[in-house]
């Protein structure tokens, strides 16, 4: 996963931080901070066992960013991204809302969002939580901007979700086929011309009715 940059200055008074002592066990230069089970919503830049798998969620000029270890923390949505409960991950946050941490998240193009409660297992769908009106076109065989992959990524764990993509399915934040596909299926059902375009009313039916099926 790419690494998070520039963090606008003004996150740091959203961020509320738990207490816990300032240790860096892997030498990653950023305090270890475990979190409990608050409520809260966290940002995660990068999981893993080694500070080589951990270093690229932790760049330079990133004041705000921590690390934390498994097993010590909220039993959340860790195990899917392939550490056990052995392993770290570096964040963002704490955030009060998914909406904060979801906006960041699209800002710094960080892993995922996971909500620091008991027995929640799945990340966050990011989707769900972000205006509309910010979402890109999505067009089959256009190149997908860089800043727009993480749209790509969010929209394939939503339709994976929703039982419309595989769950083994390989997100690289490239528009293809797979989803592509997918996105015809929708539209066709949703009563939308079945172009395989994720346009103003694609984004729209899907929030409908992907983010009704998770409430549900």
């Amino acid at each position: 996963m790419s690494a998070v940059v520039g963090v606008a200055a003004g996150v740091t008074t959203a961020l509320v931080m738990d207490e816990s002592p300032t240790v860096d066990p892997l030498g990653l230069g950023v305090p270890l901070v475990d979190q409990s089970c608050t409520g809260r919503f966290l940002l995660v830049t990068a999981t893993g066992t080694t500070e080589s798998a951990l270093g690229p969620g932790i760049p330079e000029d990133l004041d705000n960013v921590r690390y934390l270890s498994i097993a010590r923390s909220c039993p959340t949505a860790w195990r899917p991204y392939g550490t056990g409960t052995a392993g770290y991950a570096t964040y963002l946050g704490p955030y009060q809302t998914a909406r904060d941490a979801c906006s960041e998240r699209v800002k710094q193009r960080g892993s995922f969002v996971t909500k620091l409660r008991l027995g929640d297992q799945q990340a966050e769908q990011c989707l769900c939580f972000l205006p509309e009106e910010s979402m890109p076109e999505l067009v089959p065989g256009k190149a997908v901007d860089v800043a727009d992959g993480v749209y790509v990524r969010m929209l394939g764990n939503l339709l994976s979700s929703m039982g419309l993509l595989s769950t083994t399915y390989h997100f690289s934040g490239s528009f293809g086929a797979p989803i592509v596909e997918k996105i015809k299926q929708f539209q066709s059902d949703a009563g939308i011309p079945p172009n395989g375009v994720v346009g103003p009313d694609t984004w729209h039916s899907l929030k409908k009715k992907g983010c009704q099926d998770l409430a549900g």
